[in-house]
């Protein structure tokens, strides 16, 4: 483990236990659809018909294109809805997983300002100097190839 400051320790362990511990996951969206066959004398085609149904189904997107997957039992149904809600817990983790390096960076950030004051280097003042005394030399155009 790199260098996390004292006070964020535990919560970095309990972070990554977290992370450790989670289940497989999957992004989607688990619906229900009833949908018309199309044969015209199936009880589907009156209009007060809902439609077969209800199919149960997971859509996700996937290289830009929507993907649509049916969930043919009731097994599958239960497994993919916890999933998918193992894939909001994981995104919540996300977010708290960046909270927290960018407060580890800031302490870091803290601590490298700090001790830089202990030590100082070449000011920023002479720095730039030093670079406009290189940019202003001139250099030579060189000679025409043109006779």
């Amino acid at each position: 483990m790199r260098d996390v400051p004292a006070g964020l320790h535990e919560q970095y362990e309990a972070l990554v236990e977290e992370l450790l511990e989670m289940g497989a996951f999957r992004r989607g969206t688990v619906t229900e659809r009833y949908r018309k066959c199309g044969r015209p004398r199936c009880a589907c085609a009156r209009k007060a018909h809902p439609g077969h149904g209800p199919q149960t189904m997971l859509t996700y997107k996937e290289r830009g294109m929507t993907r649509t997957v049916n969930l043919p039992s009731a097994a599958a149904v239960e497994m993919v809805r916890g999933q998918v809600e193992e894939h909001e817990h994981f995104l919540d983790w996300t977010k708290r997983w960046r909270t927290l390096q960018e407060t580890i960076s800031g302490e870091r950030l803290k601590e490298t300002v700090t001790s830089s004051k202990d030590h100082p280097t070449e000011s920023s003042d002479d720095a730039r100097k030093k670079k406009l005394r290189r940019a202003s030399r001139r250099k030579s155009r060189g000679k025409s190839k043109r006779s």
